[in-house]
């Protein structure tokens, strides 16, 4: 996640000559190579009053399930959201994909509200609810709606992420007959020197009423490592202090995250590479 908050001159200085060329170096190598199919999303709880977030979510996948979707793909979010109240966010989200030998193309535009329910402050438990709408760019495609809660625990260095999210077709080209099922989960654990390391698992069920075996399903699992530029050693419950602290907004930080995911199922890419990088300032 790319977060992009109010702060000051020196903030401005330290993302022009540091943290900028370090994402475009991210986003051009994703873009240059030849293998991806889905971006690997955690979406987290918290929404703060007057925040901007620009988040960059890409994947490379290998072993791709033909004929479907060919041998070599990839795909990329880009996703800008604005905290208009201390509980409420918005979201714009242009998702691109570019086959092998393609140039990278517009495939949807998606808008999504956030509405924080508990906050999540120092160790416990926050909740959000958020909802989503797509508007596919290529013909023939359906609209789609999704919605769900997020569910997020800390306990000292130890934070825990749960993003389910049901999906349904809408409009005069959708293929299923009820809906679908999408989730994402995190479990993470903070290390010294701003290291921090997690477990990820991602699946899709496209329609719960003709699910079929779990082999044709979309399921993943693996390992991220994530490092943050810009901040002193501090554990998970640390992080939530100094965000909920307003004399702590001019700090500038970079958090990029690279991980594997390993599919479970037929259905599913044999390996993904996953790329994430949250800045904030």
């Amino acid at each position: 996640m790319l977060t992009y908050t109010r702060g000051t001159l020196r903030g401005a200085a330290w993302l022009t000559t540091t943290a900028l060329p370090v994402i475009a170096a991210s986003a051009v190598a994703f873009v240059t190579t030849s293998e991806a199919l889905a971006e690997f999303e955690i979406q987290e709880s918290t929404v703060e009053k007057g925040r901007v977030e620009l988040e960059y979510r890409g994947a490379l996948h290998w072993g791709l399930p033909e004929p479907e979707f060919g041998p070599l793909r990839q795909s990329h979010e880009f996703e800008i959201q604005y905290g208009l109240t201390d509980r409420w966010a918005f979201s714009l989200i242009p998702d691109f994909e570019q086959s092998l030998g393609d140039s990278l193309q517009l495939t949807a535009v998606e808008g999504e509200g956030q509405y924080e329910i508990i906050k999540l402050r120092d160790n416990g438990l926050g909740l959000a609810f958020r909802g989503r709408y797509s508007q596919p760019i290529v013909g023939g495609e359906a609209e789609q709606i999704s919605f769900g809660p997020i569910l997020e625990w800390v306990k000292g260095p130890i934070s825990l992420i749960l993003d389910p999210l049901f999906t349904d077709q809408v409009g005069p080209n959708r293929t299923t007959d009820g809906l679908g099922f999408n989730y994402g989960w995190q479990l993470k654990y903070s290390l010294p020197r701003n290291w921090s390391l997690a477990l990820e698992m991602f699946g899709n069920i496209e329609d719960l009423a003709n699910s079929g075996s779990f082999n044709d399903q979309n399921h993943s699992i693996g390992p991220v490592l994530y490092y943050t530029f810009g901040k002193g050693n501090e554990t998970e419950e640390g992080k939530r202090n100094r965000e909920n602290e307003a004399a702590d907004e001019s700090e500038s930080s970079l958090t990029v995250g690279l991980g594997l995911q390993f599919g479970l199922t037929e259905a599913t890419s044999k390996t993904a590479l996953k790329l994430n990088a949250q800045l904030e300032f």
